[in-house]
């Protein structure tokens, strides 16, 4: 069990019958982010692949269906990967973080399924895949003072949808003005996690899920 399961556990998650660590989530039809409370949630479920190299923004942009150019400016997109006949192997979102690395997060399942089907590829580019999942611990806050919470905790401000932010070491985006999604640096998670649990009620993935799905939010698991 990873050190970071460990500390989830400490801090009241639970392991079901799938050995899956989640926390114990309330029991919601319908969560009402303008008058619910603010929510943080581990996404156990999320995964980070890296590519890296002088040709990765010229590779992506022949293989992925978003606009790699869009990801200039602190901007990150949704996107996919299809096969020949336009199903979708795998969908992420796009983050990048310098001229030689793009950030693909997508479902942790599908990042060896990410590396083999554009493997098949990127031998011919300047560029590497790397799975970094265990370089950062992904987590959502939910709820009307979420942005608040953001900039008060984490000491940075987003204003525009679907933008980025640098908090130390760790990536802040903005999905919506009641939403953000963080990868918390691996040596900041702990200490973020507990300065974010004073502000918020901790919430399982479901919740996550619904809220995507009310945002219209499709997604693709193993």
């Amino acid at each position: 069990m990873s050190d970071w399961n460990s500390f989830l556990l400490a801090q009241g998650a639970r392991t079901d019958t799938h050995n899956n660590i989640d926390v114990n989530y309330p029991e919601l039809n319908s969560p009402d982010l303008n008058s619910e409370p603010t929510y943080l949630i581990a996404l156990q479920q999320q995964g980070l692949l890296s590519v890296n190299g002088t040709d990765a923004a010229k590779f992506l942009q022949g293989q992925i269906t978003c606009d790699v150019n869009e990801l200039a400016n602190n901007t990150t997109r949704l996107g996919a990967q299809c096969n020949i006949k336009g199903r979708m192997l795998l969908c992420f979102r796009a983050l990048q973080t310098s001229n030689e690395q793009i950030i693909l997060r997508m479902q942790q399942g599908l990042i060896a399924t990410g590396i083999v089907s554009f493997g098949k590829y990127i031998v011919f580019s300047k560029a590497k895949l790397a799975d970094i999942s265990q370089d950062y611990r992904c987590v959502g806050i939910a709820g009307s003072k979420a942005g608040q919470i953001v900039a008060d905790v984490l000491g940075v401000s987003i204003a525009t949808d679907d933008e980025w932010q640098l908090a130390g070491n760790s990536i802040v985006i903005r999905l919506d003005a009641n939403r953000f999604e963080c990868w918390l640096d691996v040596n900041e998670a702990e200490q973020t996690w507990q300065k974010l649990a004073t502000h918020c009620v901790m919430a399982g993935q479901n919740v996550w899920t619904l809220l995507n799905i009310q945002a219209g939010l499709g997604d693709i698991t193993p």
